[in-house]
């Protein structure tokens, strides 16, 4: 009995299968036994499901000098995992602040807006920014360059003035960092760096 219903629900998902199969449609959206939403394109009398796969980037394996090399690597992999979400909020704040200061009318509504905004982020984000270490605040100043295009200077002096980017410009270099420090690919450590985000993003890391 167990044999003759196994072999009725193979039946029943065959049949389901080659009608799936058999809908004579361009780009249609069928969904297969198992689930799974996907497009179906008919040529020449054969219907082919069509699906889009994520792009795989295959790195050489790493090849470490010494011990000491190592520590570097996953050091870099800790401060990137740290700050690769900051650096995207502030890439995402950009473009969100930009087209809004596009709508006001006048500078200085852009300024009294630009205040409001500048206490609220630091109200949001100021205690995790605090326990960065002075590493990862340098690698969030490298990834903010790489995420917006702008160094940390250049957005400070674009939204705040030369004055208020010169007197952050000196707080930073007390501390031995650089707001002027860019993402460059032709830079190893930035290449290294890159490696690290693409595994991160792709789930690998």
């Amino acid at each position: 009995m167990k044999k003759l219903l196994r072999t009725f629900v193979f039946l029943l998902l065959i049949s389901s299968f080659n009608t799936a199969f058999s809908q004579e449609n361009t780009g249609e959206e069928v969904v297969p036994p198992g689930g799974a939403r996907m497009r179906v394109v008919v040529e020449e009398g054969d219907t082919i499901f069509v699906g889009t796969l994520r792009e795989v980037i295959v790195f050489p394996p790493l090849v470490f000098r010494n011990r000491r090399e190592e520590n570097h690597y996953w050091r870099t992999v800790r401060d990137v995992r740290r700050t690769l979400p900051f650096a995207q909020l502030v890439g995402r704040e950009v473009i969100a602040t930009n087209q809004h200061l596009l709508s006001l009318p006048d500078d200085r509504a852009r300024r009294e807006y630009l205040d409001v905004f500048e206490r609220e982020l630091f109200r949001r984000h100021e205690a995790e920014l605090r326990r960065l270490t002075l590493s990862q605040g340098r690698m969030l100043i490298r990834l903010i360059d790489r995420e917006v295009d702008k160094t940390s200077y250049e957005l400070i002096r674009l939204y705040r003035g030369r004055i208020t980017a010169g007197f952050w410009q000196g707080v930073a270099r007390v501390f031995g960092a650089n707001l002027r420090t860019n993402f460059n690919l032709n830079n190893e450590e930035d290449r290294m760096i890159e490696r690290i985000i693409i595994k991160i993003e792709a789930g690998v890391l």
